[in-house]
């Protein structure tokens, strides 16, 4: 029989990011920690720098056929409503739903990860951030973001300049066979799906139905700091709605490659918010894909399909409506 912890409740008056005592509302370390068959739900932590909710772990933290819901942390950065890891993080076949964070810089509703982040046939859904400069709903990650056979769904920012509603990540970020939908960002908020500050790759994945609304808050789906490469996926119904919200469906400042992919259905509805299915500050390269059906909706707002402000190659492609 698995282990189940709830209920739990720390609440602290800490000066210092340096002082954890008061961490981990439901379990805390100052090493790794390891959960296997458990379920965490229902803790807190309360008080400035008091971060993880649920778990908090001053290294490395490996979930496997666990849950975690309903956690939560409230003060200024107080990290992880449902994990705070500071080191690598890794979650295989567990949910983490329900879980959130509010305050100032308070990031990472369902997981605040320190290090590396790999998630793995697990679903994140229905957690939030709620502040400034909270970021990831989902996930926020400092380091490099693989995400596999897993759903990101629901999860949402609610602060001004909170990036990715669903998933936040420091560094470079992998998607493959899954699906980040239905997540949000608002003011100041980019990557209503994903937010990646360097590279991102999808692989036969799907990033639909996300949104960011208020100004400069870019890439309803996909906001990337980066490089962005698309295989055999799928960007659709993602949507920015405010001024100089460009790229409905991909925000990127790198170079852009869609092969055999389709972005379909995404917008833009704000004055100067270009590029309702695809804006790219880099080269940008379409082979065997379909671009349809995206559009701008405001005064001067360019590229109803493609926003590209360097070479655009099209091969064996569809750019339509």
């Amino acid at each position: 029989m698995g282990l189940t912890i709830t209920g739990g409740r720390t609440t602290r008056d800490a000066t210092s990011s340096s002082d954890y005592s008061q961490s981990g509302g439901g379990v805390a370390s100052n090493g790794a920690i390891t959960l296997a068959n458990s379920t965490v739900s229902g803790n807190s932590t309360a008080g400035d720098f008091a971060d993880g909710g649920g778990v908090s772990s001053r290294g490395a933290t490996t979930l496997t056929d666990s849950t975690l819901s309903g956690n939560s942390t409230a003060g200024i950065f107080a990290y992880g409503g449902g994990v705070s890891s500071g080191g690598e993080t890794t979650l295989t076949n567990s949910t983490l739903s329900d879980n959130s964070t509010a305050g100032g810089s308070a990031r990472g509703g369902g997981v605040f990860s320190r290090g590396t982040t790999t998630v793995t046939n697990t679903t994140l859904s229905g957690n939030s951030t709620t502040g400034g400069f909270a970021d990831g709903g989902g996930v926020a990650s400092r380091g490099a973001t693989t995400v596999t056979n897993s759903t990101v769904i629901g999860n949402s920012t609610t602060g001004n300049d909170s990036d990715g509603g669903g998933i936040y990540s420091n560094g470079e970020t992998t998607l493959t066979n899954s699906t980040v939908s239905g997540n949000s960002t608002r003011s100041y908020a980019s990557g209503g799906g994903v937010f990646s500050s360097r590279a991102t790759t999808l692989i036969n994945s799907t990033v639909s139905d996300n949104s960011t609304a208020g100004f400069n808050s870019r890439g309803g789906g996909v906001s990337s700091g980066g490089a962005t490469t698309l295989t055999n996926s799928t960007v659709s119904g993602n949507s920015t709605n405010g001024i100089n919200d460009d790229g409905g469906g991909i925000y990127s400042r790198g170079t852009t490659t869609l092969t055999n992919s389709t972005v379909a259905n995404n917008s833009t509805a704000g004055f100067r918010a270009d590029g309702g299915g695809v804006f790219s500050l880099g080269a940008t390269t379409l082979t065997n894909s379909t671009v349809s059906g995206n559009s701008t909706l405001a005064l001067d707002a360019e590229g109803g399909g493609i926003a590209v402000f360097d070479q655009l190659t099209i091969t064996n492609s569809i750019v339509l409506g």
